[in-house]
């Protein structure tokens, strides 16, 4: 990521600057995250020509090529729509276009991090796939502990029960008591009811 999400989280940006810091800022933020994306788009193209048909390399599962284009695919739509659009309101606004001013870029930027940051997540859900072989990292572990994906043991056991499901027998214990005590309670009504008659 460059330089930390924190720093696309507009940490550098100053409100109370001038128009020209600003516009800078903002100009310096988009050549940043588009040479990222770029780099990032170019390195997992390579991979995914790399362990095609006939190479030497780890061969990527069909999921994960499909993964890897997705990732692709996300992040030249997004450098090509909506990195675009921004680069034409700070355009705008330096041209002196009243309608576009610095807080509006900081607000449009604002918005369009969350499309910045679920990129930035899925390139770095490849490199986890890619260290465990193209497994996601649950079946991994789930392999390594001698299970499958469904939680049975190869002899037909099965797994401990995690925190979860301990959570949820908890709460529906607790959803009997209360059941049973409000059957409890209507039935002591009922009894009132008929001794009263």
């Amino acid at each position: 990521m460059p330089q930390g999400s924190e720093n696309l989280r507009m940490a550098g940006f100053k409100p109370d600057g001038t128009k020209d810091e600003q516009i800078k800022y903002f100009r310096d933020l988009v050549a940043e995250e588009v040479s990222f994306e770029n780099s990032l788009v170019e390195q997992w193209q390579k991979k995914l020509k790399e362990s095609g048909p006939g190479s030497s390399s780890p061969t990527i599962t069909e999921d994960g090529a499909d993964q890897i284009r997705g990732a692709i695919g996300q992040s030249r739509l997004f450098l090509d729509k909506k990195m675009q659009q921004f680069v034409g309101l700070i355009d705008e606004c330096e041209m002196g276009n009243t309608t576009t001013t610095p807080t509006d870029l900081a607000g449009f930027w604002e918005m369009i991090y969350m499309q910045v940051k679920n990129i930035h997540d899925r390139f770095e859900h490849l490199d986890v796939l890619a260290v465990n072989g193209w497994m996601t990292p649950q079946k991994a572990k789930s392999t390594v502990d001698g299970a499958s994906a469904n939680g049975m043991k190869k002899n037909g056991a099965t797994k401990k029960p995690t925190a979860n499901v301990q959570a949820s027998s908890k709460i529906r214990e607790a959803i009997e008591k209360a059941r049973a005590a409000k059957a409890a309670a209507e039935t002591n009504k009922e009894a009132q009811s008929v001794d009263g008659i």
